[in-house]
């Protein structure tokens, strides 16, 4: 089936070619991802509950993963990068350079906006001394983008290669974006609002400069001036 699957994605003439490359590296890249650690599916499920779990025991050998958090850090920005790539989101931005930059840009913004994410959350518990809840929001998020780019890889495939983008998938993966958007966010809520020792205002602050405010950027970019 994945050979199958493999010799679709390199005879779809009618795709451009970088885009078929980019795409075929998508599998590859998960194939390599789950071979390198065989407990890839089940840290997505654990770390993804963490907001409703009940003990941390739980989920004490899937925290803090530097491998799982790579992986979903690598999987994330490729699929997301060839994503606002395929569908000429924020096209204004990048209607100088040609279609094999452009893709190299998106990649690249898309790796410095979710490293600079990394860090500041990072930073951010570290300064109020509760790095523990970092990394729990950290574990979640990253599990969360896991399931989100599982999805939104499936659904690219079949629209680049079968619907040949002929349809309103790019609406449904807007949609499907958004939905999980409100999935993490409310998720952070609860592991803040249960962990971290300081004022809700704090907790207000986190949320509207590390969550809301590079979430309406991003949308306006892609969107607003495309």
């Amino acid at each position: 089936m994945i050979l199958h699957l493999t010799s679709e994605l390199i005879l779809r003439y009618q795709t451009p070619l970088i885009t078929r490359v980019a795409l075929l590296s998508i599998l590859l890249l998960f194939a390599v991802l789950y071979s390198v650690n065989r407990q890839w599916f089940q840290s997505m499920k654990l770390l993804t509950l963490l907001p409703i779990q009940k003990f941390s025991w739980q989920t004490e050998k899937q925290s803090t993963n530097y491998i799982f958090r790579l992986s979903s850090f690598l999987s994330t920005v490729v699929v997301i990068g060839v994503l606002i790539h395929g569908y000429h989101w924020g096209s204004r931005v990048s209607e100088a350079g040609n279609y094999e930059s452009n893709l190299f840009l998106s990649l690249l913004a898309v790796s410095a906006l979710f490293l600079l994410n990394y860090l500041a959350i990072k930073f951010y518990f570290a300064l109020h001394k509760s790095p523990n809840v970092g990394n729990q929001v950290l574990d979640f998020q990253y599990g969360l983008n896991q399931w989100l780019t599982l999805a939104i890889a499936t659904l690219l495939i079949f629209d680049f290669y079968y619907l040949k983008l002929d349809s309103a998938m790019d609406i449904f993966l807007i949609i499907l974006t958004i939905i999980f958007f409100l999935i993490r966010l409310f998720g952070t809520i609860l592991i803040v609002q249960n962990n971290f020792r300081y004022s809700i205002l704090t907790v207000f602050v986190y949320l509207c400069t590390f969550e809301l405010v590079p979430a309406l950027v991003l949308a306006k970019v892609l969107f607003v001036n495309s």
